[in-house]
Order: C-alpha cells, then sequence, then structure tokens
C-alpha cells in the first residue's frame, strides 16, 4: 500500500470509532461485509439515505448474540423491528420500505441481558428501484 493511501486509513478509522463512542451514526452502506463487537446495552446508530420510490435489504449475521434491529423514519418514528426467531446464531433479515425520502436511522441492540459481548457481520445486499405495477 502506497503512503497517499496509507495517510487516510487512520483518519478514517479514528473518525467511526469517534462517532460510536459519541452516539452518532455511521451510513450503514460503509460497514457492507464488516463484523462489528456490541456489548450489553450497547446500541448501534447507523443511517441509510433512501427515496420513496426505493427498497433496500440487508442482513445481520448474529454470532453469539441475539439483537434487534429497529428502523425510523426521517421523523423519528418507529417504522419497523426486526427479530427473527434464531437465538445467539444466525441472519436478522431487515428490508427497509420508505414512507418519504430522507436519511432512515438504524438501531442495533443486544435483545437479551447478555454478560458478554456478541459479534455480528453486516451485509447490505440491495436497495432497488420499486417496480411499476399495473392494474
Amino acid at each position: 500500500m502506497n503512503l497517499a493511501k496509507q495517510q487516510w486509513i487512520l483518519p478514517l478509522i479514528f473518525l467511526i470509532s469517534y462517532q460510536f463512542m459519541n452516539g452518532q451514526s455511521i451510513d450503514i452502506q460503509t460497514i457492507d461485509g464488516q463484523t462489528k463487537t456490541i456489548a450489553p446495552k450497547e446500541t448501534h446508530l447507523y443511517h441509510l439515505t433512501i427515496r420513496k420510490d426505493e427498497f433496500a435489504f440487508m442482513r445481520f449475521e448474529q454470532q453469539g448474540t441475539d439483537i434487534g434491529i429497529r428502523v425510523k423514519d426521517p421523523d423519528g418514528e418507529l417504522l419497523m423491528q426486526f427479530d427473527t426467531d434464531n437465538g445467539k446464531q444466525g441472519p436478522e433479515l431487515v428490508h427497509v420500505i420508505p414512507n418519504q425520502d430522507g436519511v432512515y436511522q438504524i438501531e442495533v441492540q443486544p435483545l437479551e441481558e447478555q454478560k458478554r459481548k456478541g459479534n455480528y457481520t453486516f451485509h447490505f445486499d440491495e436497495k432497488i428501484k420499486k417496480a411499476d405495477t399495473y392494474a
């Protein structure tokens, strides 16, 4: 890796760490394929910019922790909640069907009173335009 590429990596890592520690959300598309560690009672905050005429599909692969995902619309109203009955292992499948254009908040939290940290790997599967339908 050349020096020019190395110079931006450390500030980016610092910025992401700072955002997590200060409760700021991170663009969820930037963590595709990453594994995150979540502690008991911790909340990870993400955001997704999406238009009303789009859908988004994503997956959180649970590894030793049972997580729940909440999606809030741009006005802060709860739009959807996700928690499948698969315990501490396996996928949480999430879809975002927006009710308006804007930035949607995605909250990830452990569901149970766990005593240890657990992991999840995030996969952003796709964001597609809604199909035209005919009556």
